[in-house]
Order: structure tokens, then sequence, then C-alpha cells
């Protein structure tokens, strides 16, 4: 695999790599929404980190990402599909922000943890992968500098209860 390096002198794989570092706390996160072991409480708790990470993400992702796909024909259908879907995330996101009975609340998240999961499948195995064809080392590069530009703007810190799940290492790379 080629590594990248960007000016600050971290080494990324590539920009589903680097992509793949949130998508795996939201993975993680999804899991303990999706659970029928895990209490309310927990999963309210991880809700509010869910949702922090997945507008940081969202937007980072938009602006640096996305603008630079939807740029390549063969890509903007898939692109403008994507942001489509973060679209209806932060719809469903805002409903459960005022959402106050449990039940309804749950069937809430877990539609928001399906459709994220589905969301990031896609992304990383068709939309990436095809973005990856399609762009040379320098745009990559490019595209990796900007996203960690924008994502060390846009910390997420995670709260106490969730701090063991969420490992967010873009504050400490500014």
């Amino acid at each position: 695999m080629k590594k990248i390096h960007t000016s600050s002198s971290h080494r990324f794989h590539s920009i589903l790599e680097t992509l793949k570092r949130d998508h795996t706390d939201l993975r993680e996160m999804i899991e303990v929404l999706k659970s029928d072991s895990e209490n309310i409480r927990k999963k309210k708790a991880t809700y509010a980190d869910f949702s922090k990470l997945l507008k940081a993400h969202a937007k980072t992702e938009e602006q640096a990402v996305y603008t630079v796909a939807s740029k390549i024909e063969s890509l903007r259908s898939a692109v403008f599909e994507a942001y489509e879907e973060h679209a209806v995330a932060e719809e469903l996101m805002k409903k459960i922000s005022y959402t106050r009975d449990d039940d309804r609340w749950l069937g809430r998240v877990k539609v928001l943890g399906e459709s994220v999961e589905h969301h990031i499948i896609e992304e990383e195995s068709e939309l990436l992968k095809n973005l990856k064809q399609r762009i040379d080392l320098k745009q990559e590069q490019e595209m990796v500098d900007h996203f960690i530009a924008l994502r060390t703007r846009r910390p997420m810190k995670p709260s106490s209860a969730h701090a063991g799940v969420l490992k967010d290492e873009w504050v400490t790379q500014s």
C-alpha cells in the first residue's frame, strides 16, 4: 500500500484510511446504539458522542472529499447520493434531539445507525475506491491534508461516559 506524508509529517495510507479513522469510531458507537443488551443511559451517552462525531466528520468530508469527487463526471451521481444521505442523517438527528419518548428515541437512533452503516459501506467500497482510481497521488495528498486541516478545526471531545470507545486523535495531531 502506498503511504502518504502530509505536510504536518503525519503518515496516512490514503484518503480511505484517513476517513476510516472516524468510520471506525462511528461503527463502534453504532454497535452500542443498536445493541439490545445496553441500557438507555449508556445509549444516550453514546449517542451524544456519535452525533458530535457524525456532524464533524460529515461537514469535513463534504468540503475536503465530495467537492473534489463531484468534479469527476463518473462520480457525480454517487457524490450527490452521499450528500443526500448526510442530509437525511442531519434531519433525523434533529428529530432525535426533540424526541422525549424513549421507545421512539431508540427507534430513531437505530434507524440513524443503520443508515450511517449503509453509507459508510457504500462510501468505502464504491465512492472512495473509484475516486482513488481517478486522482493522482498529489491530488490525494492534497485531499488528505485538507481533510486533516478541517477536521482539526472541528474537534470532537468524547464525554467521560464514552471516552473508552472514542479514539479521537484529530485534536492531538494539529
